[in-house]
């Protein structure tokens, strides 16, 4: 979870003042999660505030912007090219080509399930190894 994201959505226009505050508050919960290394508990407040994956309903960032695409705010809808990938690896010569024979493709969303508790951790402590030891 970002601290300051709240602020930043309310710069760049995307939320008002009382919107602010709930993505305030919300952040404020996740990273007090995460501090408690609470991980499931704090991807849950990242994925109702945000994410939306595993919430049955959309996210809040999705219901107040009307946005579907947080990885970009200056493209509010996910762009169509990254609708293509699924359609891309399942085409029988990339399949030959990358050697899956008939395996299935899924979208990711049971792994997604087995790693909660590893999306809130930070990667810091590993950062500086692999930066001094992989050039």
């Amino acid at each position: 979870m970002l601290g300051g994201y709240a602020d930043f959505l309310y710069q760049t226009g995307l939320v008002d003042e009382l919107q602010k505050q709930h993505v305030q508050s919300q952040t404020d919960a996740g990273v007090k999660l995460i501090q408690e290394q609470k991980w499931v508990e704090a991807f849950e407040v990242f994925d109702s505030l945000l994410n939306g994956d595993l919430v049955p309903y959309p996210s809040y960032f999705q219901n107040v912007t009307g946005c579907t695409n947080y990885f970009n705010y200056m493209q509010c809808q996910e762009p169509p090219d990254q609708e293509y990938f699924s359609s891309f690896v399942t085409l029988p010569d990339v399949r030959r080509s990358i050697h899956v024979g008939n395996l299935t493709f899924h979208d990711g969303s049971d792994v997604e399930k087995h790693l909660l508790q590893d999306v809130m951790k930070s990667i810091k402590p590993w950062l500086g190894v692999l930066m001094d030891n992989y050039r």
